[in-house]
């Protein structure tokens, strides 16, 4: 530390220079690239990306501006927008390609379109590469070193390019046919369910149950099994409605519907057919099988009761029909027959 209290610092200089012949040779091995974009955003973004790559960037704002450059300074690669007011990308290729001082740079071609009709017009206007927007980084700068490393690939680079850009656009057509075809099958097989389906209750509607049953009905008479059905409404339903308001009697028929889910097996078929009609058809039981589901329902009914106290007390009518082995009938006649035995015990209780 010296008088004044002031620590000192010793300082060497470096005094490195860079020979003039390779300030020369780094000079002329910097590659310079014309950028030709009316975005000025644009531009600006390639200039970047370019620059940290350590390219040398001219911008060129418009066909007419990059010709203008490109007579005064030749450089190693041209860069352009296709979509350009006045001259667009494709008549600056044809002039650049015209030209005897022009005609051997590169030209790489920036484009939105997916149209092959595009790239065949700018192949065919001399476009070496085609980059389509939006872009990766690491994906243009591969382009653009392997466009300048490459004089052959160069040469052969339009078509090679145009056969990939073909096949990579026939790939995303393919695509998205796929996936149209796909979420088509998922909406037509929710709009099969939805009209399959009882939008209170989930159970299967009277249109589910046509289909259903006379399948199972013909299978069952083939097979030589016995085939059951269960017809039920809701007793008291038009006062509970009355009394007690819809959204109430909407709550008996889930009540209902959760019962017979509860009773019979899944393969079972339980619908809901209109208002406050049920049906259950079953397939294989013995002769005696109307008694047991009856009484089967009575304590499904009972245990659901009293475990959900209900401001209404839910009870069922339930007439049956049955078809026995070797016999033969319809399904609209298994209905009606069912149907007139419901009325029958909603009216002459035992």
């Amino acid at each position: 530390m010296n008088k004044r209290g002031i620590t000192s610092k010793t300082s060497v200089d470096c005094d490195y220079r860079i020979p003039q012949n390779q300030k020369s040779e780094m000079k002329r091995n910097i590659i310079q690239i014309l950028v030709v974009e009316e975005s000025l955003a644009q531009a600006a973004m390639l200039e970047q990306i370019l620059t940290e790559e350590g390219y040398r960037v001219e911008i060129a704002r418009g066909g007419q501006k990059a010709l203008e450059k490109l007579i005064a300074s030749p450089v190693q690669l041209i860069i352009s927008d296709i979509k350009m007011p006045g001259m667009d990308g494709f008549e600056l290729c044809r002039r650049i390609r015209t030209n005897e001082k022009t005609r051997p740079i590169p030209v790489i071609l920036l484009t939105s379109s997916t149209d092959p009709k595009d790239i065949i017009q700018g192949l065919t206007a001399g476009a070496s590469n085609f980059i389509t927007k939006p872009y990766q980084n690491e994906y243009l700068l591969e382009r653009v070193r392997n466009i300048l490393a490459h004089k052959t690939l160069r040469e052969e680079e339009p078509s090679r390019i145009a056969m990939e850009f073909i096949i990579n656009e026939l790939q995303r057509v393919n695509d998205e046919l796929m996936e149209a075809q796909h979420r088509m099958g998922e909406q037509a097989e929710e709009l099969r369910h939805l009209s399959l389906t009882d939008e209170l209750t989930g159970l299967p509607n009277r249109r589910a149950f046509i289909t259903l049953g006379d399948h199972e009905l013909r299978v069952a008479q083939r097979s030589g099994e016995w085939v059951f059905l269960l017809y039920m409404d809701v007793d008291q339903f038009k006062q509970i409605n009355d009394a007690l308001s819809h959204a109430v009697g909407d709550q008996a028929l889930k009540d209902v519907a959760s019962v017979l889910r509860n009773a019979f097996r899944a393969s079972d078929i339980v619908a809901r057919i209109g208002g406050d009609e049920f049906v259950v058809m079953v397939i294989g039981e013995k002769e005696d099988f109307p008694l047991e589901a009856g009484q089967r329902l009575a304590n499904a009914v009972k245990v659901f009761t009293d475990s959900n106290p209900r401001p209404y007390r839910l009870s069922l009518s339930i007439g049956s029909a049955s078809v026995s082995p070797g016999q033969t009938t319809t399904l609209d006649s298994l209905l009606e027959q069912a149907d007139h035995s419901m009325y029958e015990q909603k009216h002459n209780p035992q």
